[in-house]
């Protein structure tokens, strides 16, 4: 596809912007307001040396801690420019050392010592300054998504904040408040889908036929999803982003079933709108090769186009769901899925049900877009009574008996 530069010369980098700053603005802000108030003293600091770097013994088998003792500068806050020193501590392995050159963020208490007259502070590095490695490759990402995307591409980025703006201002204050977790996975979800496809496709009965798909498989794999989390006791209270929410105040009484549920869905959508454009164009494409053939025809031609495509996107679903959990499998990878010394045996466990419950429900989802999105585009795009001859119909039939034994 030839891009036309002269016309996205402008939109492009303006778009580009955009979406740097609605990232990057809340955080800058956030750090720059806690920055300035000594109540909460956060501040960027320059590690200038290392004094000592301490790694523990230990007679365990377990990682070793290590200590390592720096002098920094202050960048910014109330104290710019002042020498500090402080610890950092943590279990080798975890990547978290530092180097003479490094940023890291620093905080700081009152410790009165032997003189509780003299204000003395103790210095501690909270975090490591991680903001241009993140600009950097959000920059990158943009410009992929520019320079090779093209049109496509710029569409996608919009589809995308419309994505993040439903879920930040729809999604999650709605399960907040209460609401019915179905009712809104099912209805951002549709949102969703339907914004995605008209922006990136376009208007047209091929974009509304992969709607419409899309729209009926997640109403079915919604309510499968809600008989799923409810049947199997899934309280969707698995790992530390769940427990500090529990810990955080006004988010004690959230809806974390729900929460589980719309996790669900809103995984499926990717490779969910993948399958349904990819029907809905191969019944289009077929329908204008061969427009003499009747809709079953045209059906099982497209259906097996989607059945071939299927092993693909069920892989890259399943892996997506593994690769985001590889830490709790290692854990667990040396024991049996059929016992436990503590609780009850890894396979009944919450937190292995609820991975296996949300790669086997995006599954089903995918698997059910295909028919579904075939049959309606279809009835959409192919004539109802094409005109053949008999002997092309016969020669056509026996054409797809010849597929199914083949592939049987």
């Amino acid at each position: 596809m030839r891009i036309d530069l002269t016309r996205f010369k402008l939109t492009a980098p303006l778009l580009s912007l955009f979406f740097i700053c609605s990232i990057a603005l809340p955080v800058v802000a956030h750090a720059q307001d806690a920055s300035t108030t000594d109540a909460i003293f956060i501040a960027r600091a320059l590690i200038t040396n290392v004094v000592s770097d301490v790694t523990s013994e230990v007679a365990t088998d377990t990682a070793e801690d290590y200590a390592e003792v720096v002098t920094a500068r202050l960048l910014n806050g109330t104290e710019d420019g002042k020498t500090i020193e402080y610890q950092i501590s943590g279990t080798v392995g975890d990547g978290q050392y530092v180097s003479k050159g490094d940023i890291m963020y620093v905080t700081r208490y009152l410790d009165s010592g032997n003189d509780p007259v003299a204000t003395v502070y103790t210095y501690e590095g909270i975090d490591h300054y991680r903001l241009p490695a993140l600009a950097f490759f959000v920059i990158l990402f943009l410009g992929c998504v520019v320079f090779i995307g093209g049109k496509q591409g710029i569409r996608g980025l919009i589809t995308l904040a419309g994505v993040i703006c439903l879920i930040i201002f729809v999604l999650l204050p709605g399960v907040l408040h209460g609401y019915s977790a179905t009712v809104l996975s099912i209805l951002v979800a549709s949102l969703i889908a339907s914004i995605g496809a008209y922006i990136t496709h376009g208007f047209s009965k091929m974009t509304t036929s992969a709607v419409i798909g899309m729209i009926l498989t997640i109403l079915v794999a919604t309510l499968l999803a809600d008989i799923a989390v409810h049947t199997a006791y899934l309280s969707g209270i698995t790992d530390e982003s769940t427990y500090n929410l529990l810990s955080t105040p006004g988010y004690a009484d959230v809806n974390f079933q729900g929460l589980l549920l719309g996790a669900m869905i809103i995984g499926l959508l990717g490779v969910l709108y993948d399958a349904a454009i990819g029907q809905a164009v191969a019944v289009e494409e077929l329908a204008r090769a061969a427009p003499h053939l009747p809709r079953a025809t045209i059906y099982k031609r497209a259906f097996r186009i989607g059945r071939e495509h299927i092993g693909a996107l069920v892989n890259t679903l399943v892996l997506a769901y593994v690769g985001t959990s590889l830490p709790i499998f290692l854990w667990y990878s040396g024991s049996s899925l059929f016992s436990s010394t503590y609780n009850s045996p890894i396979i009944n466990q919450a937190w292995f049900v609820t991975e296996i419950m949300r790669m086997t429900i995006g599954g089903i989802g995918l698997m059910l877009t295909v028919p579904i999105t075939t049959f309606i585009a279809v009835l959409i795009l192919v004539a109802k009574n094409p005109s053949a001859d008999p002997e092309t119909l016969r020669e056509e039939r026996v054409s797809l008996e010849h597929i199914g034994h083949r592939h049987g």
